[in-house]
């Protein structure tokens, strides 16, 4: 029922025969999100703060704060997806 629609999206956004294609509908799974909303609360709201008053935007503080703490959780979603999508291709 989502192969379809999701080959569909993937053709418009260019990913199709790539691995982009195999790994964004992945990271978009419920455990996905599950994953990342667990880690997100335990980002310090002092960090996110401190930034705020720096001058940072909010993509700055994005990139610069939330994505290098959220790396490990990033990588290891990133390993399951990976190897998720391996035994679902073959």
């Amino acid at each position: 029922m989502i192969l379809v629609p999701l080959f569909l999206q993937m053709r418009r956004l260019g990913l199709v025969n790539s691995y982009w294609g195999m790994i964004m509908p992945m990271v978009a799974w419920p455990f996905g999100m599950f994953l990342i909303r667990k880690i997100m609360p335990n980002i310090p709201n002092e960090l996110i703060d401190a930034a705020r008053i720096d001058g940072a935007s909010e993509f700055g503080i994005y990139r610069r704060i939330i994505l290098p703490l959220t790396k490990p959780a990033l990588g290891a979603l990133g390993i399951l997806t990976l190897s998720s999508s391996g035994k679902v291709a073959t």
